[in-house]
């Protein structure tokens, strides 16, 4: 607790983050200034989808961004530069759209080095390159300009951050990024968090205003449920099974199979929000969610593919 408190961003993230907050002593009309940032980049998302896609692309996305229980405004709202990465990632996709290939690919590498997993994106982008190499033997211009704009940004990012916070910066931040990974937080998504806890230890029967951590009982439970988990799944993968079919071997867990599949917008089965007892998963077959952000014929200007 004396040297950790939660710090998770990447050294490109870290060196903006001392900019803006090295201008100005953190009086309260600047703090206010500093959480403004956000608003303002949610604002810049839409108007970029709306000038590369048309207004009609906007309502949905709109919509979307609005109505989708990942992206509750009280879980990131008023902190700093939380959305920087999506406007940067939305934006590289309407550079695309535009024909603005280089500046696309520095946008998306800006995005992935502030936080990491947009980059997972880069498959499909690299599915429709290998695609075009395949079937015309060559590499298109527009994609060779994606790519030297990705490098070229990431060079130029990568090398900016190190003077800011220093050489040692990004093994300490490797190092660090594992430690929050493999620890039990209730705000986590994905395969392994739903199948690393047993029914019995899902939040709805472990959670207890009454402690001073309210999920301690949820986070001592999990580590061993996950370790057994990953041990299990591993087995069945050698044995050529799907990792699917270890919930069906677990108490409880064809309740959640089902309901995963039968609802297309389920994130997680537990509970996240700190104010408040979780909500039952079992009434009105509605699953309890994690809160984290979310996104996306033709506008009438032709533009150039990707």
């Amino acid at each position: 607790m004396q040297t950790d408190h939660g710090y998770n961003p990447p050294p490109v993230w870290t060196s903006m983050g001392h900019f803006w907050s090295s201008l100005h002593p953190p009086t309260d009309g600047y703090l206010q200034f500093l959480a403004s940032f956000d608003l303002l980049l949610i604002a810049a998302m839409f108007a970029a989808i709306t000038w590369a896609f048309g207004w009609r692309v906007f309502a949905v996305a709109a919509v979307f961004w609005g109505c989708q229980a990942a992206a509750d405004y009280y879980w990131t709202g008023g902190a700093f530069l939380r959305q920087d990465w999506l406007f940067l990632l939305v934006l590289s996709s309407c550079l695309v759209r535009k024909g603005f290939h280089a500046l696309a690919g520095a946008s998306f590498a800006y995005s992935t080095l502030l936080r990491v997993f947009p980059g997972v994106l880069i498959v499909g982008w690299l599915v429709v390159i290998g695609a075009h190499i395949w079937r015309h033997r060559r590499m298109a211009t527009r994609h060779l300009r994606l790519l030297l704009g990705g490098a070229v940004a990431t060079a130029a990012l990568v090398s900016a951050s190190i003077v800011v916070t220093g050489p040692s910066s990004y093994g300490d931040f490797y190092h660090h990024i594992l430690v929050h990974k493999h620890t039990p937080l209730t705000n986590n998504m994905g395969l392994e968090t739903i199948l690393s806890q047993s029914y019995e230890g899902r939040t709805e029967f472990v959670y207890d205003a009454k402690l001073v951590d309210r999920f301690e009982r949820w986070e001592t439970l999990r580590p061993p449920v996950r370790a057994r988990a990953s041990r299990r799944a591993r087995d069945r993968i050698r044995l050529g099974r799907s990792p699917h079919s270890l919930a069906l071997d677990r108490p409880g867990a064809l309740a959640r199979v089902r309901l995963l599949r039968g609802r297309a917008d389920l994130l997680l089965l537990f509970d996240v929000h700190p104010r408040r007892p979780p909500l039952s998963a079992s009434k009105g077959g509605r699953a309890m969610g994690a809160r984290r952000c979310g996104h996306e014929p033709a506008s009438r200007r032709e533009s150039a593919p990707l």
